[in-house]
């Protein structure tokens, strides 16, 4: 059988793609196979394009086509997506699912790039190979921002692929949707299907085949396939738009939306001019993080500085109640030195006039004790004992029970004067 593996490819696989690409997928193979381009044919043969060494860093990011502006990565996904690099997805400018899944790897670890854009368009392709991509993008989220532009087409398992950025974009005339699975069945002619005899040691062994009909149970066994593989990509479509499983499924009909009305859907976030467009929002939200980012360390410096502040406050309060305590203490040692040395001045004058004659010695403790009370000051005792003639106080030892009655009371007043001062006292005047 002429070009088996071509034919095996095509025939019985599952695939994420809508007609138009399967349309294109074999017309770029039935024009190598039927010999149109000797050297390409060659090449196709070979079945696999292998690098001697795995591409990295810049080499990996030239072989993926991923273009770089500024932080921004902007990493293709066109043509037809099929599990590895090979002659046909060369030739019909597809994508490796594989090469594209290690190229988001490498620039999610890449330390220069802050954001990831998939620029898509494709129609989708071969089932093998596309979670594996979907999840990479997934997972690149979670350290980058990642976005993504249908610009034109945006289908099937690119959709699957694309829907998992953090935002769609979409441009006016841009088809996104078509999410479903497919099978291709592409049987050989009369004359083949005579010469080709299988032999089984399983009922099941082969039972999807490009030489022979379909059995009821083989294709029970496909269609069963295939709805396993809707509902995973059913849920991969509510995991990475953040919808309810219900939603996700009234995507999943199979049609196709086009700008505006794609975002209506839900299938997209946002109309946009195209790449430009999308790049200059890209920058305006760089912009506007470097201004966040000088704002917070700003804030950062203010509150380091605000905390010192806080720290000094303390401890110059710590310090004022400190010396206000000082303070408090001498305040009152020389209130108390104050009192001491008004008693002291009281009690010269007092004794001045006991010395002088004008105040009876018997009477000192009871002047004393006056003062103490707050009764009489310096100054009015010293008054009061000015206006009191010398010698007129009684001497104490004159003052004795066995005085005469005749004798003149010397603690009475004697004359109007000394009646008006003691009174002035609350002393007794007769």
């Amino acid at each position: 059988m002429k070009h088996q593996n071509v034919i095996n490819f095509l025939s019985g696989s599952m695939w994420l793609s809508t007609e138009a690409q399967m349309d294109a997928i074999r017309s770029v193979t039935e024009s190598v196979l039927n010999g149109n381009n000797a050297e390409l044919r060659t090449e196709f043969m070979g079945a696999r394009i292998k690098a001697e060494t795995p591409a990295t860093g810049s080499d990996l990011y030239d072989s993926a086509g991923v273009v770089i502006s500024g932080s921004t990565a902007v990493v293709p996904l066109h043509g037809a997506i099929a599990p590895k690099v090979n002659a046909m997805s060369a030739m019909s400018g597809g994508t490796s699912a594989e090469l594209f899944a290690t190229t988001i790897k490498a620039l999610t670890k890449d330390p220069a790039v802050k954001t990831i854009l998939l620029d898509v368009d494709s129609g989708g392709g071969n089932v093998h190979g596309i979670q594996a991509a979907a999840n990479a993008v997934l997972a690149a989220r979670k350290t980058k921002r990642v976005f993504t532009l249908a610009n034109y087409d945006m289908c099937s398992a690119a959709y699957w692929i694309g829907s998992a950025a953090e935002k769609v974009f979409v441009t006016p005339t841009s088809n996104v949707g078509s999410i479903g699975v497919l099978s291709v069945l592409q049987f050989n002619s009369e004359e083949d299907q005579k010469r080709v005899e299988i032999i089984r040691s399983a009922p099941n062994k082969a039972a999807v085949n490009p030489h022979e009909p379909l059995t009821d149970e083989a294709r029970k066994k496909l269609q069963s396939d295939i709805d396993r593989m809707h509902t995973t990509f059913v849920e991969a479509i509510s995991l990475n738009r953040n919808i309810s499983m219900d939603k996700a499924n009234e995507l999943a009909d199979g049609s196709v939306e086009m700008g505006e009305a794609a975002v209506e859907a839900g299938l997209a976030d946002a109309t946009v001019e195209g790449l430009d467009d999308v790049l200059a929002q890209i920058d305006a939200m760089e912009n506007m993080e470097g201004r966040i980012d000088v704002l917070r360390e700003s804030y950062i410096t203010a509150t380091e500085e605000v905390k010192v502040l806080a720290a000094e406050i303390v401890d110059y309060e710590t310090r004022l109640d400190e010396a206000q305590a000082t303070i408090a203490g001498l305040e009152t040692v020389m209130a108390n030195q104050e009192a001491d040395n008004a008693k002291a001045e009281f009690e010269a004058v007092l004794d001045a006039g006991i010395q002088s004659g004008r105040i009876p010695a018997g009477l000192r403790a009871e002047w004393i004790a006056d003062f103490d009370a707050g009764s009489v000051s310096t100054s009015a005792f010293s008054r009061m004992v000015s206006n009191i003639s010398e010698g007129t106080a009684v001497p104490s030892d004159s003052l004795t029970p066995d005085v005469e009655a005749s004798t003149p009371d010397p603690l009475k007043p004697s004359n109007d004067l000394e009646r008006g001062l003691f009174a002035q006292f609350g002393l007794a005047t007769e």
